[in-house]
């Protein structure tokens, strides 16, 4: 079955301005999610802090997560997006990317 890397795009959060609170929301609406979809998660989440960039004095990203799922087809991997709290926010995007196999020899 075809894997997909989905990269959560949208403006790094200010963490200072996280309360607990706060951030147990959002990991339970993270979690939340996950279970809905643990069948086809291979890899939950983790969240980028941009680190450098090549060639030097490069650009920024607003890629700050990532996970990896398992769908039939692109379509399938979309469909377990709808209700995604990464979405919650209208400045955020997820990027679909399906993994292509590399020919072994």
């Amino acid at each position: 079955m075809p894997k997909f890397m989905l990269l959560y795009r949208g403006p790094a959060p200010d963490m200072a301005s996280i309360t607990p609170e706060m951030g147990k929301e959002v990991m339970d609406q993270w979690n939340a999610w996950y279970a809905r979809n643990d069948k086809a998660v291979l890899e939950f989440s983790a969240p980028l802090i941009a680190s450098g960039h090549l060639p030097d004095g490069g650009g920024n990203t607003d890629v700050n997560g990532y996970s990896i799922v398992e769908a039939a087809d692109v379509a399938s991997a979309r469909g377990l997006l709808g209700d995604h709290p990464h979405l919650a926010d209208a400045a955020n995007s997820i990027d679909i990317m399906e993994l292509a196999p590399i020919p072994q020899e």
